[in-house]
């Protein structure tokens, strides 16, 4: 493959996983066969804050087919460990963030509704309820709080190391400087938005099973991960306190992850620890109830923004003072989500002169919370596209025309932004003008008045976005000859649907100049390679994608050295092409098939016939995009129709077209969720139940909720890697909410008054808010 990167996308490749997935051939956790199992059921707090006196689980042991009952006693016991948080900054202070402990089971007493308290060992499901419901467990309720703003206060402590309930205080920029900025501005324009905290619901609840393999002599823990070795590394070292080779976590086929499930949990911790203890086989798996209880949760932050414009509608400065709301303990890193991760891409596609940066996590009697498609930029680039829009409100200036004076120009590039970052490519206003042309906004007047006519309400909206993508860097990748002419492809990424599998495989193969179908990719294994910081932050193609390349080129020199052998000729008179090796000029070929064949009953030719590669050089990409949403209300109603999404996008160079469609369409509909559907609600009476705890009180966009979605691109090669590809699996999730609360404002504002909508926008939100502007 040149080594210069181009526009152009690889050879079509179809979906490797499609055939397999679809002819019900799919290995999920819960596909393993139950009867060699024992299951495990989870006795949950039904309290979000309270002690625990007592717990008796004598009658329970003595259910019809129990095995056993662990609580918190027996794994302190035994020396197990609670769950780690990675989150590593300092505040203003040089204070980090506070970290209480997570124990597995709930000690001495619970933080919120859901939390392990016991765990039920049965023969049947069955059997594991009927057992639960003989526990008895006496809780003494304490005041509790699930409201992000109100736990700042000091309302319900929840921790006695956090006062008033603050886990840190994350700040950047030049706070007086700004003040002083705003101070000479012509104009200042302020904001709240709400960003609601939000249930992941993969497809797929998420399980656990841990069996003995008496051939290796190790346990199998096979469960559902982003990656599996981080999980491997946390049950091994902060948890089990067992070594390395004890254990193999093995990751098959996902059913959807967006994040959540890249991390440990307490369930995994106690289906391991109950199969070493009773030395027999245990399962778990998730009901749907459980989910929305004990599966990690995105969003929940509430931002309050300023920003300054001279009379030329030129920005002056920008601040964001937020409140993020962690739940009751820090998940892996839900600390850096809305401070380090959120403050990467502050500004996005504007100048931004000055800036002062500000967030405080904050404890409630809630499900923590961490990642979610995105991980903290949606929201921080959501709110300064409702303020620009605000902004050119209130500034009488056209909201198009305040973005152009305000974009970093092709020729600034590359351009250092106040937050650290980087951009090194993108043309923004030709994605604005492209994103006006699809969506015909200079027309949308007369749609307007058209749907007026027909008695309903007509809106369009705006939002750029920029994101800064990139995992960790401690990735690798292998690149082998296997037998009957078969390369093996191993790495430390895992999928959860997006079809690695074809990425990968496709970036090999146009290497080595192969059919795609003659390559496999291994993941999910420890066992099979022991590198591996799993999939996240859009990174597969720009992380992984560039390291297997490289992988398969020093394959590539590693085989001519063993062809040079075997043929008996000098490695430099060797050429390359169509998957094999050949003398120029003659007739003499040697295909990688028949030298696999060649090789098949000699190891060290086998070993030699392999490349291995380390991730070099940037992890960091930044897709960048305009998008426009067209939305229509009945006001007797207050139901939000899509007339129409239009998605213009910069993510570099796309190689395989088919997936990078699916990827947007994928992240366009959860952005719609986030806007007009989706938010974890809790009783206002402050009991700390959750109101909208299944799939019969929380709605997430079906099929009918979603029109055709109009996708192009304006791209510009990244050049911090050499495939010029910038991340995608996220980008809508950024580009979307701005755009859908822009219009929805259109919708709703009269011309004297510019309304902020809290999401999400719900009929019945949208038919109050209706109601009162009519009075």
């Amino acid at each position: 493959m040149d080594q210069t990167p181009q526009l152009k996308p690889l050879s079509y490749s179809p979906r490797q996983e499609d055939e397999r997935l679809v002819s019900g051939n799919g290995q999920f956790a819960d596909d393993l066969p139950h009867d060699e199992f024992l299951i495990g059921y989870v006795v949950r707090s039904p309290y979000p804050h309270a002690v625990i006196s007592h717990i008796d689980i004598e009658d329970a042991l003595q259910s019809p087919g129990v095995n056993k009952i662990f609580t918190a006693a027996d794994l302190l016991a035994d020396g197990v460990g609670g769950l780690p948080c990675a989150s590593s900054f300092t505040g203003p202070d040089g204070a980090p963030p506070i970290k209480p402990p997570r124990p597995v089971l709930a000690t001495d007493r619970v933080r919120h509704v859901g939390e392990p308290v016991a765990f039920v060992v049965a023969d049947t499901l069955a059997n594991a309820l009927d057992a639960a419901e003989c526990i008895e467990i006496d809780f003494e309720e304490l005041p509790s709080n699930s409201n992000v703003e109100i736990a700042l206060t000091g309302a319900a402590q929840i921790w006695d190391e956090a006062k008033n309930n603050l886990c840190y205080d994350f700040v950047r920029g030049d706070g007086e400087q700004v003040e002083e900025l705003f101070a000479e501005s012509d104009h200042v324009v302020s904001i709240k938005v709400h960003h609601p905290r939000m249930a992941i619901t993969p497809i797929e609840p998420r399980s656990a099973a841990a069996h003995f393999d008496a051939q290796t002599g190790q346990w199998i823990f096979n469960v559902q991960t982003q990656g599996v070795h981080m999980i491997h590394r946390v049950l091994c070292e902060d948890i089990l306190h067992i070594s390395p080779e004890e254990l193999r976590v093995v990751t098959k086929d996902v059913g959807g992850s967006f994040g959540m499930k890249i991390f440990p949990y307490p369930e995994y911790a106690l289906v391991l620890y109950a199969a070493r203890k009773l030395k027999q086989a245990v399962r778990w798996t998730a009901t749907r109830t459980e989910s929305f209880l004990s599966d990690c949760h995105g969003r929940a932050r509430v931002d309050y923004a300023r920003i300054g414009f001279n009379n030329d509608g030129r920005i002056t400065a920008y601040q964001c003072d937020m409140i993020s709301d962690l739940g009751a303990y820090l998940s892996y890193v839900g600390p850096s989500i809305a401070s380090q991760y959120a403050y990467t891409v502050v500004g996005h596609t504007y100048k931004i002169p000055q800036l002062h940066f500000r967030n405080r996590g904050a404890f409630t009697n809630a499900t923590p919370t961490d990642a979610y498609r995105g991980a903290g930029k949606p929201e921080t680039v959501c709110t300064l596209e409702l303020l620009l829009d605000k902004a050119a409100f209130e500034l009488k200036i056209d909201r198009l025309e305040l973005r152009r004076r305000n974009f970093v120009q092709p020729e600034d590039l590359p351009y250092d932004m106040l937050n650290g970052q980087t951009i090194d490519s993108g043309n923004f206003e030709a994605l604005l003008d492209r994103a006006v042309e699809l969506s015909r906004w200079n027309s949308f007047p007369n749609r307007r008045k058209s749907a007026a006519h027909a008695g309903h309400l007509r809106g369009i909206g705006l939002g750029m976005y920029m994101h800064s993508t990139g995992g960790s860097v401690s990735e690798a990748c292998r690149v082998k000859l296997a037998a009957e002419g078969m390369i093996h492809v191993f790495t430390g990424t895992q999928s959860g649907g997006q079809g690695h599998a074809t990425t990968l495989a496709g970036l090999v193969a146009d290497v080595l100049e192969i059919d795609p179908s003659k390559v496999k990719v291994v993941q999910g294994d420890t066992a099979q390679f022991e590198v591996g910081s799993g999939t996240g932050g859009s990174s597969l193609t720009a992380i992984a994608g560039t390291t297997v390349v490289r992988a398969a080129r020093l394959m590539l020199q590693n085989t001519r050295n063993t062809v040079s052998r075997l043929l008996e000729v000098n490695a430099d008179d060797l050429a390359f092409s169509e998957g094999g090796y050949y003398i120029p000029g003659t007739d003499r070929r040697l295909s990688l098939q028949d030298l696999a064949a060649m090789i098949e009953l000699n190891p060290d030719d086998q070993s030699a016939c392999v490349g291995d590669a380390k991730f070099e050089g940037k992890n960091t990409t930044h897709p960048c995009g305009a998008y426009v949403v067209e939305l229509e209300c009945d006001p007797e109603t207050g139901v939000i129709r899509i007339i129409q999404l239009v998605g213009v996008d910069d993510i570099g160079r796309v190689l395989f077209p088919h997936q990078t469609d699916g990827q947007l369409q994928g992240s366009w509909a959860q952005a719609i969720g986030t806007s007009l559907m989706e938010s974890i609600q809790f009783d206002e009476d402050q009991t700390g139940q959750i109101l909208s705890g299944s799939l019969m009180d929380y709605q997430i966009p079906r099929a009918q909720d979603l029109p055709d979605i109009t996708l192009d691109k304006v791209p510009t090669l990244c050049t911090t890697n050499r495939l010029g590809v910038k991340g995608v699996g996220e980008v809508a999730n950024l580009g979307a909410p701005g755009a859908i609360g822009n219009a929805l404002s259109d919708l709703l504002s009269n011309g004297s008054e510019f309304m902020v909508i809290r999401p999400p926008a719900t009929p019945h939100t949208i038919w109050c808010l209706l109601q009162n502007l009519n009075k």
